[in-house]
C-alpha cells in the first residue's frame, strides 16, 4: 500500500497491493485494514472495525487500519505496540516539503522517493543491534508511526492523538489461562499448523490446543541434530499429532543470498533480514489453506533482560549504558580505536526508555523488550508470514502483553510463568525435557547449520566463508558490524538488480550511499580489516 497526501490531509492510492480487507461506511467514509485485528481472538468483522473507528469500542490483535473521509483526508489507527508498522515520509518530494507519503513498507516510499539518503544514526543502531531504535528506519526523513495513536496529516505535519483503552485488564493468572485458552481455540481456523521446537513458548501454545481438544499440525525446522528436532518429534510421538518436519542441510547456507533476495519485498528497514530466512525455507510444505500460528513475543512473559543490575529507581543513564553493553555487537578491544558507539546507541535507548513512564528497573527492561526488539521483529515476521498464510499471535494480544509487562520477576524468572499454564493446561507436556537454547550437537560447518540462528557469528565463520569460497571471516572478526555492512551492500545492490523493492533506484545511486555513509562514519566505524 502506498498513498500519497497533500498539504491539507487529502491522499490518492499510488498503490492499494497488500490491502486486507477494504470497506464504506457512515455515508461515504472507507476503511482499509492491514494486518489481523481481531476480538475474543476471531477476526474482526467490518461491524467491529467501524466501531472501533467510531471510538465505541476497541480491536486486539496486530493491525494498521486506515480511514478516508468523503473528502479523502486520511487518518490511521495503529494497534497499541504497532506490531504492525506503517511509515511515513514528511518529505516525499524535494519540490513540496508539504507534500507526504504513507505506506506499510519502507521500501515502496523509498523507491517513489527517487532520491534519498541513509539515516546514519539508524543504520548505526541497525548494524550494532540487529534493529532501530524509537521511530527511525535505515533511510532520512522515513519513520515508523508508534502504537496505540490515531494519525492525522496536513502541510507535511503528523498529528496525532491517543486511542482510547477498551481491552479489559487481566485479573489473575487463572483469568489469564482461561483467556489465553479462548484466543488460541477462536483463531485457529479449520486447519491450524502450529511450529513446535525444544522451546517453550511453543509448547505452551500447544498446551492450549490439547485444553481444548484441538489437534493442530505441527511443524519443525532446522538442525536434524538439534534439540529442536528431537525434542519436537518426542512432543509429536507423545501426542499423536501430524509432524512435518524439514531438515535444513548443507544446502541451506548456500541458499541464504537467494532467500534473502526473496524476502526483500516484505522488509520494514528496521530489523536485520538474517534472523529470518530459514523460516521461509520450508513453507512450502506447509498447506497454503492454513492458520499459521506465530509465537513470536513469547519472550516477554520471562526474564530476558532483568533489572541489568540497576536498582529500583533506575537512573535512564546508567541503564541506558549497561543496556549497550548488553545487546550490541562486541567489537575486538583493537578495533576500537575511535569508536564511540556507546554515545550514540545510548542517547537513543535512553529516549526509549523514557517513553516507558517507570524508572523500575526491571520493567525498563521489560518494556524496552518489547517495544523496541519485540515490536520491530513481529511487524516484519508478520508481514512475511501474512503473504503465504492467514496467521494467528497469541502472545501479541494487548491484554496478555499488559498482563506480561506487570509480572513480579520471580514469576519470569527461568520461564516460571511459563510452565505453569502448561502444567495446568496439559501436565504431559511439561514432563518432556525442554531445549536449553544454547546447546545444538551435530552442527558442524560441513553439514549443518543452526536451527534457531541464534549465533550469527557461527553464521559468519561457516556459512559465509563457505559462500566466499575462502576464510574472510575469522572467529574474532566474526562480529564485528562490518561484517553486517558488507551483507547489507550485497543485498541493497542484488535487489536494484533483481527487480526488488528499490528496483527503480540506479544501482549507482545505492553503492554511492554506502560509501557515503562509510566514508563521514569512520568515527563510528573503522572499516579496514585487522587481522
Amino acid at each position: 500500500m502506498l498513498l500519497e497526501i497533500d498539504g491539507e490531509g487529502r491522499c490518492s492510492f499510488l498503490d492499494k497491493e497488500g490491502t486486507n480487507v477494504q470497506f464504506s461506511y457512515d455515508d461515504g467514509k472507507t476503511a482499509l485494514v492491514y494486518g489481523t485485528p481481531r476480538t475474543d481472538g476471531y477476526i474482526a468483522k467490518a461491524e467491529a472495525v467501524r466501531d472501533f473507528l467510531n471510538g465505541k469500542a476497541g480491536l486486539d490483535g496486530t493491525y494498521a487500519i486506515i480511514k478516508i473521509d468523503k473528502n479523502k483526508r486520511v487518518e490511521v489507527h495503529t494497534d497499541p505496540f504497532a506490531m504492525h508498522k506503517v511509515f511515513v515520509s514528511q518529505h516525499a518530494d524535494r519540490g513540496d516539503n508539504k507534500k507526504m507519503l504513507l505506506s506499510t513498507q519502507v521500501g515502496s516510499i523509498v523507491a517513489r522517493m527517487g532520491q534519498w539518503s541513509f539515516d546514519k544514526k539508524g543504520l548505526s543502531q541497525y548494524l550494532y543491534l540487529g534493529f532501530t531504535l524509537n521511530d527511525r528506519t535505515l533511510f532520512d526523513n522515513v519513520r515508523s508511526l508508534s502504537g496505540g495513536h490515531a494519525y492525522r496529516f496536513k502541510t507535511g505535519k503528523v498529528l496525532s492523538k491517543p486511542l482510547p483503552e477498551h481491552i479489559k485488564a487481566v485479573t489473575s493468572r487463572k483469568d489469564f489461562v482461561s483467556r489465553f485458552n479462548d484466543h488460541v481455540s477462536n483463531s485457529a481456523g479449520e486447519r491450524p499448523v502450529l511450529p513446535v521446537t525444544g522451546g517453550i513458548d511453543s509448547r505452551m501454545v500447544l498446551s492450549a490446543f490439547i485444553k481444548k481438544g484441538m489437534e493442530p499440525t505441527l511443524y519443525t525446522h532446522g538442525n536434524p541434530s538439534s534439540q529442536d528436532f528431537t525434542i519436537s518429534q518426542r512432543i509429536a510421538e507423545e501426542t499423536g499429532l501430524e509432524h512435518i518436519r524439514v531438515p535444513l542441510g548443507k544446502n541451506f547456507i548456500h541458499s541464504i543470498p537467494s532467500l534473502l533476495n526473496g524476502l526483500s519485498g516484505g522488509l520494514d528497514f528496521k530489523v536485520n533480514p538474517l534472523y529470518y530466512p530459514h523460516i521461509p525455507h520450508g513453507w512450502g510444505r506447509i498447506p497454503r489453506e492454513c492458520t499459521y500460528f506465530t509465537t513470536t513475543g513469547g519472550g516477554v512473559f520471562r526474564d530476558h533482560i532483568g533489572n541489568m543490575g540497576q536498582t529500583t529507581p533506575a537512573s535512564l543513564k546508567r541503564y541506558a549504558t549497561s543496556l549497550v553493553n548488553h545487546m550490541a555487537c562486541p567489537v575486538p578491544e583493537r578495533m576500537e580505536t575511535n569508536l564511540n558507539r556507546r554515545a550514540f546507541l545510548k542517547d537513543e535507548m535512553i529516549l526509549s526508555l523514557a517513553s516507558l513512564g517507570t524508572t523500575d528497573a526491571y520493567r525498563l527492561g521489560n518494556g524496552f523488550l518489547l517495544k523496541e526488539r519485540v515490536g520491530n521483529f513481529a511487524s516484519h515476521m508478520l508481514k512475511l508470514a501474512g503473504q503465504s498464510f492467514f496467521t494467528a499471535t497469541p502472545f501479541l494480544q494487548t491484554d496478555f502483553l499488559r498482563h506480561s509487562q506487570g509480572l513480579l520477576a520471580e514469576k519470569k524468572r527461568g520461564g516460571l510463568f511459563q510452565m505453569d499454564v502448561i502444567k495446568q493446561n496439559a501436565p504431559q507436556l511439561a514432563k518432556i525435557p525442554f531445549d536449553s537454547g544454547r546447546s545444538f550437537p551435530g552442527n558442524t560447518a560441513g553439514e549443518k547449520v543452526n536451527a534457531k540462528l541464534y549465533r550469527l557469528g557461527w553464521m559468519a565463520r561457516c556459512g559465509v566463508n563457505r559462500l566466499a569460497g575462502r576464510d574472510i571471516l575469522s572467529a574474532a572478526f566474526v562480529k564485528y558490524p562490518r561484517w553486517y555492512r558488507t551483507y547489507h551492500q550485497k543485498m541493497f545492490t542484488n535487489m536494484a538488480r533483481q527487480g526488488g523493492v528499490l528496483a527503480s533506484i540506479p544501482q549507482r545511486t545505492i553503492e554511492a550511499a554506502l560509501e557515503d555513509y562509510a566514508a563521514d562514519n569512520d568515527r563510528y566505524f573503522p572499516f579496514s580489516v585487522v587481522r
